[in-house]
């Protein structure tokens, strides 16, 4: 059984921003408990409390860094504050399938900027 850990890795809010201190900026939702078996789909939701950029990333057992959203390296991951956005693979219903036994992590961060990946 998969058991994966979402963390919080964010920039703080901007200046000027209407954010509640008590939350973080960005919150992560799974399906199953953030339980999961090998080959299971698993869902992904985040909570923007901030206007920023989103980067979503899957670090798996094997060692691998996958980039969930943006899934576009062209698209900048703008997302809006007070909405809830789904992560998913094209074509797919969930963000990505369980690997191999193990624990899994996916890291979120927020910026004020546009995120580069040249």
């Amino acid at each position: 059984m998969l058991i994966f850990f979402a963390t919080l890795s964010a920039l703080s809010a901007p200046a000027g921003s209407a954010a509640s201190l008590d939350r973080p900026p960005v919150s992560i939702w799974m399906n199953n408990d953030r339980r999961f078996r090998e080959g299971d789909r698993v869902r992904l939701q985040v909570d923007a409390e901030v206007d920023g950029y989103l980067l979503v990333l899957n670090y798996d057992t094997d060692g691998r860094l996958r980039v969930l959203f943006p899934l576009d390296p062209r698209d900048d991951g703008l997302v809006r504050a007070g909405r809830r956005y789904e992560v998913r693979e094209d074509g797919s219903e969930a963000a990505f399938r369980a690997g191999a036994d193990g624990s899994g992590l996916i890291y979120s961060a927020i910026a004020r900027e546009p995120w580069r990946f040249d």
